[in-house]
């Protein structure tokens, strides 16, 4: 058996590989597919204040759930008629228990918000509509920005 050291430096260098594994999910499909792929997210909590016109999703995770949970870390936008979108405030009412911080998916997509916009728009809270931690922002043409995570 090696000695006690080296089974330390072992373990702590397995542990440190497995916790920085990503994988990251992507709602993919038309643009119907990725509607009813949204609409299942949204549903598992609760009904759909408005019809949705179309939608994206990435999701990253973040460990293996081996050796311990994964976190998930997901940017979601979603695209509604302009006359919705009080319909979505009003479930969303309130702010995020944390302080809204910018943050974007590694991948930089078209459809994600800028900081800019970001900055200027009212933050809402994640928990009532996705039961996770997060922002919601959404803009006077119906666009809805989630950044949401678990922890």
């Amino acid at each position: 058996m090696p000695p006690k050291p080296l089974w330390l430096c072992l373990l702590v260098g397995f542990l440190a590989c497995g916790c920085d594994q990503e994988v990251t999910y992507e709602l993919t499909g038309t643009t119907d597919e990725r509607i009813v792929g949204i609409r299942r997210v949204i549903e598992d909590h609760g009904p759909v204040p408005s019809p949705i016109d179309d939608a994206h999703l990435i999701e990253l995770q973040f460990g293996d759930n081996m050796l311990g949970p994964a976190d998930f870390r997901s940017y979601i936008w979603i695209k509604v008629s302009p006359q919705h979108a009080d319909k979505w405030k009003s479930v969303l009412a309130g702010s995020p228990d944390d302080p809204p911080i910018y943050d974007s998916p590694p991948t930089e997509p078209s459809w994600w918000l800028t900081s800019d916009e970001f900055e200027r728009l009212a933050k809402y809270d994640t928990f009532p509509m996705f039961q996770r931690h997060g922002w919601v922002v959404i803009d006077d043409d119906g666009n809805i920005f989630v950044r949401s995570y678990t922890m």
